[in-house]
């Protein structure tokens, strides 16, 4: 496992299989669900050919669902559980559902993550096969597009009541949006605000009040910190349209999403400009943006570098190094690396690729209660 990676649609789009073999060797890929989206959204493309539609969607799928990688909790539904006083971790990395404590036949015990809805549709993606609801939401999804309307986000504020200075740049809006947030008497408004934004039941709105009331926060930082994370990004958005620094183009609020979940991954990469701004204003001191071109290019260099070692040389290399990439001064990879990751020591590479016969029957039957456990609890589910 390397550094945590999110990728936006054109940063995976722009890889080739190769280089995407060896971003799933280097990093561990935490896939929005938004991506997820916008994968299955090419199904309704007008391409002219249904058949050439499906292809494309088909090749991105294969593009994702690699040994290290999982598809991190959507993002409202961490906003609901947050504001409810559940914890969501904010420390870079992915937060998945579906966890189920379970124990081995010989006592060991374990935690099961069930395949998700999203992970399913991938592997059937993978395949070429689409449902008739796949394909009618690719369609619903598509016209959802076009009736987005972000001219009516310039009056959200003045209907809310925020009075937010004009900003000309990025860095104004970052700076006007925590001035607005500072102020405690706006809290009790700002939740309410948020809570209608996501549409959140009235039932876990009560609960949510109650514990308002209970628990007398002063501010929604403390009360609910990734909500709290959710109502800037939206905040800043809806600023940065106000005031012409992001246009109204509807696709502009769907790019917006990926950064609902940049607390949940060290590096963010695309090839998108205003992901490229959006992310300086709510990326830690901990986290990188990379552009997308530069990640490409590294990986390239990897690939080629790997394929130019002999079979010997690459066993060495395995076994000894593992996943760590080469220390190279020009290399973002070894440079993430050196950053996220533990450093290299004797004993940190694979040591499975020199592993007798023996050795590996041996680590079967270790490992054969535990499988076991695992079979019998995919097919109960099944």
């Amino acid at each position: 496992m390397g550094p945590i990676i999110t990728l936006d649609k054109s940063a995976i789009q722009g890889l080739s299989y190769d280089e995407i073999l060896f971003l799933y060797k280097h990093y561990y890929v935490n896939i929005a669900p938004i991506l997820v989206i916008e994968i299955l959204a090419d199904l309704k493309k007008a391409t002219g050919s249904q058949t050439l539609s499906e292809g494309q969607v088909a090749r991105l799928a294969r593009k994702l669902l690699g040994g290290d990688s999982a598809i991190n909790m959507n993002y409202r539904t961490l906003c609901w559980g947050s504001l409810l006083g559940r914890d969501v971790p904010m420390r870079g990395a992915c937060v998945i559902g579906g966890g189920r404590r379970v124990r081995s036949k010989d006592g060991q015990p374990g935690i099961i993550v069930d395949r998700t809805t999203e992970q399913l549709a991938i592997l059937q993606w993978q395949e070429g096969r689409f449902t008739e609801a796949e394909e009618s939401l690719a369609q619903l999804w598509r016209l959802t597009i076009k009736i987005i309307n972000l001219e009516v986000y310039k009056e959200r504020l003045r209907k809310a009541y925020l009075i937010v200075p004009t900003c000309r740049s990025f860095t104004e809006v970052r700076r006007a949006v925590e001035d607005v947030l500072a102020y405690a008497s706006l809290q009790p408004d700002l939740l309410e605000w948020l809570m209608d934004e996501y549409d959140m039941p009235h039932q876990e709105r009560v609960r949510v009040r109650d514990r308002w009331r209970r628990s007398s926060p002063v501010y929604l930082q403390k009360f609910a910190p990734y909500a709290d994370y959710c109502l800037r990004v939206e905040l800043s958005f809806i600023v940065a349209v106000r005031d012409g620094l992001i246009s109204t183009k509807p696709t502009n609020r769907l790019d917006l999403e990926y950064c609902f979940y940049l607390p949940f991954c060290m590096v963010f990469s695309s090839a998108d400009h205003l992901h490229a701004n959006l992310a300086s204003l709510f990326l830690r001191e901990d986290q990188e943006f990379i552009d997308a071109g530069i990640l490409k290019s590294d990986l390239r260099n990897l690939a080629n570098e790997w394929r130019a070692l002999s079979d010997s040389e690459q066993e060495d290399y395995a076994y000894n190094y593992g996943s760590y990439p080469p220390a190279k001064d020009d290399s973002v990879t070894s440079r993430l690396w050196q950053k996220y990751m533990r450093p290299w020591r004797p004993g940190s590479g694979n040591r499975a690729v020199r592993m007798s016969e023996e050795d590996q029957k041996r680590l079967l039957e270790k490992l054969k209660p535990l499988m076991e456990t695992f079979d019998e609890y995919d097919g109960r589910d099944g």
